[in-house]
């Protein structure tokens, strides 16, 4: 069993190409990520989700678990309702939330409506994911994204987003400035939005100047919205992880389901889709 400990926020201390090396370093063993993170950009979170895709289909028979330790927010509790995962498991500690995609704007009506489209797409996308995690419906999957919703603990395992709580190592109380069981979640949620507003704060600093990469937003949704993966952990024989089950076939799939993103290529002059 292989572990890894991805922390951070994602396209800041957490990037694809480092995470990568570490998959491929496992050489096809078991694996467990110790998951902590903020969120951070859309575009490199999907390619990180997209690479665990990879990681499974290259390796179809071994066990992928997640723990989340601390936080799994925003682009990183999307990460974390990856469908590649068997087992996820959360500590008593463990913060779980999802609300719509964001961005910073700038540029003429043309521009923001194009960033508009693309959010509300990338909405729906990510809602598709948490509902196939939780069994719970898009709709009100989109409610609870509109509305920001935070899970603790107990919670994040009864909405559907992990199996099991990880075995308590001690009875003593934790250290300082850590959530604990009993404490009022209202001081839990001004800390941790304190860091959460930190990262958006770095998020827009980093993108300052920086105009929207329509290609990039396309090939973001065109690659996440296809990631169906079926785990076929050792001694499964059930299971499935035929390339066939992509939901997004040919031209008339994208047009249903995504017809912003067809429109986008039609405008784009992307052949391929």
């Amino acid at each position: 069993m292989t572990v890894l400990e991805w922390s951070g926020e994602i396209g800041w201390e957490l990037w694809t190409p480092e995470l990568r090396a570490q998959l491929k370093a496992s050489k096809g063993d078991d694996l467990t990520i110790r998951f902590s993170s903020v969120g951070g950009s859309i575009f490199e979170g999907s390619d990180i989700f997209n690479m665990l895709a990879d990681h499974r289909r290259d390796n179809p028979s071994i066990k992928m678990n997640l723990e989340i330790k601390s936080t799994a927010l925003s682009m990183g509790s999307a990460i974390a309702a990856s469908p590649v995962f068997d087992d996820v498991s959360v500590e008593q500690t463990s913060m779980f939330m999802l609300h719509n995609p964001w961005t910073f704007a700038m540029g003429d009506f043309d521009k923001l409506q194009t960033q508009a489209d693309f959010l509300k797409s990338a909405r729906d996308m990510f809602a598709k994911i948490y509902s196939a995690k939780s069994g719970q419906s898009i709709t009100d999957t989109i409610d609870d994204m509109s509305a920001e919703t935070w899970f603790f603990g107990q919670e994040i395992i009864d909405a559907g987003f992990a199996n099991r709580m990880n075995e308590s190592v001690s009875s003593a109380e934790p250290a300082a400035g850590i959530v604990g069981i009993g404490q009022d979640k209202t001081y839990v949620l001004i800390a941790v939005k304190a860091k959460f507003q930190e990262m958006k704060k770095r998020q827009k600093e980093l993108n300052e100047g920086v105009e929207f990469d329509e290609e990039r937003a396309v090939a973001c949704l065109k690659g996440t919205s296809n990631t169906k993966i079926v785990s076929k952990s050792k001694g499964d024989t059930n299971n499935s992880n035929n390339p066939e089950d992509s939901t997004v076939k040919t031209k008339a799939d994208l047009i249903k389901e995504l017809p912003v993103v067809y429109d986008e290529c039609v405008q784009e002059g992307v052949q391929k889709v």
